[in-house]
């Protein structure tokens, strides 16, 4: 008789990396100051294709005031796999000399320094933005001008324009502080260089007072027009912090064909109860805490992402990172604190189950 191995769930998988990582830290930390870092990448990337092969990862250095050198594994812009990075850093130990990140950090650019792509080159220096600022929304648009975008097909400059911005900024800046961004033929009379533009934000961050979450950690509110024509069809209003995932499955109008985080030993899932079993006038207020009871329950193998109210059915949005053991612990708060059905639904195809 043969037995399938079982898929490790994300949360092992994070846990058998720190575990692992300490063992090497020194080994690792002198291969690097020594210029060896190449001799690293098999091991090193290894162990970050073990926890989910659609992640990125660097070494790269500490910060300023710490010094030593940093490990960096990243969505690569990807959303959904922004949420598991973001798990693995919020799980790392203190390693002497390391310094860890779960999204990639802004460079040291030099504006001498130039992209190439196919036969073209693109110098950085000559990449000019002029900003306009948005209040109300916190954010900037900017105008971006270069000599050679003109020579470029446009998959080609957008794809140059965003590195750099990345680069500049890095993985998490580009979503939380720019707005729209156009390319234009002439140069701005207000336009600054690329390399002023994060000295630029972190002027405007200190004057306004503003804090800028990541991605990962901002919530986007969102009102629909009920209809009955598929799952989740009848959402009033809700909150998340994935509103990737939300637009997904409302453009395909029910469970999605393809999981987003196939492979990873995590899933996106929701609990679904009947709406009536909300508190008259107190609808909010319910379901805060039923999220606060069910984040407290799940613990480090899971996350709440937000939820929704709808005329026939609340919804709980959750990221499950340690299968079968997160699976428990919402069935147990459900029975728990509702007093009337709920069932565990997925964002994909996958069947839900009675809580």
């Amino acid at each position: 008789m043969f037995w399938k191995r079982r898929s490790l769930t994300f949360k092992e998988r994070v846990d058998r990396f720190w575990n692992w990582f300490p063992t090497v830290a020194e080994r690792f930390y002198q291969t690097i100051e020594d210029g060896n870092c190449e001799r690293l990448q098999h091991e090193i990337g290894k162990q970050a294709a073990d926890l989910w092969d659609e992640f990125q990862w660097v070494f790269g250095p500490g910060p300023m005031h710490r010094g030593g050198h940093s490990f960096t594994l990243s969505g690569g812009g990807y959303r959904h796999a922004q949420f598991l990075a973001a798990y693995w850093v919020d799980r790392a130990p203190e390693v002497a000399g390391w310094t860890f990140y779960g999204s990639r950090q802004p460079g040291d650019l030099s504006e001498s320094m130039s992209i190439g792509v196919g036969e073209q080159r693109f110098e950085i220096g000559g990449l000019w933005l002029a900003p306009e600022l948005d209040e109300e929304r916190q954010v900037v648009h900017v105008n971006v001008w270069h000599p050679t975008f003109c020579e470029a097909e446009p998959d080609t400059r957008n794809m140059v324009l965003f590195l750099i911005l990345d680069e500049v900024l890095g993985e998490f800046g580009t979503d939380q502080w720019l707005g729209a961004v156009d390319i234009v033929e002439h140069k701005p009379s207000d336009a600054i260089p690329a390399s002023q533009l994060r000295d630029y934000l972190h002027d405007l961050e200190i004057q306004h007072g503003w804090q800028k979450l990541p991605p990962t950690e901002s919530y986007t509110s969102y009102r629909l027009d009920p209809s009955a024509d598929y799952p989740r069809s009848d959402t009033i209003v809700g909150t998340t912090a994935n509103f990737r995932l939300i637009e997904d499955y409302l453009d395909a109008q029910g469970p999605l064909d393809e999981d987003p985080l196939e492979g990873s030993g995590a899933e996106f899932a929701y609990v679904k109860f009947p709406s009536r079993l909300l508190p008259p006038g107190e609808e909010a207020n319910f379901r805060r805490d039923f999220e606060q009871q069910l984040e407290a329950a799940i613990g480090t193998g899971g996350r709440v992402l937000g939820g929704a109210i709808g005329t026939d059915s609340t919804y709980v949005d959750l990221l499950l990172l340690d299968g079968s053991r997160t699976l428990d612990a919402i069935r147990s708060t459900a029975r728990q604190l509702l007093s009337g059905p709920a069932r565990i639904e997925y964002f994909t195809n996958k069947n839900g189950e009675i809580c």
